[in-house]
């Protein structure tokens, strides 16, 4: 709950989201506060109960930078709004 106010990001794996109760996958981070997921790939309806709850779906351009994140990293994500009004890449 710390996160709640300042936000967090969780880091996924393939296929983020596969389940049976996709659409809690997504309300329970956005309670918590998450404002982005970022994984290797997102199972296709996952990824748009992301977007549907105000959570941006990210995926690795390098799939393998997914080992450089550890557990209290602190990722930024600069300007994001105009980053993606531009449709450019996001780096975090």
């Amino acid at each position: 709950m710390q996160h709640q106010q300042s936000g967090s990001v969780i880091v996924g794996g393939h296929n983020y989201g596969q389940g049976s109760s996709r659409e809690h996958v997504a309300l329970a981070p956005r309670y918590l506060g998450v404002k982005a997921v970022i994984a290797k790939s997102f199972a296709r309806i996952h990824r748009q109960n992301l977007l549907n709850f105000g959570i941006l779906p990210l995926t690795f351009v390098d799939p393998d930078d997914w080992q450089r994140i550890h557990e209290g990293d602190v990722l930024i994500l600069s300007n994001i709004r105009e980053v993606l009004q531009r449709g450019q890449p996001v780096e975090v």
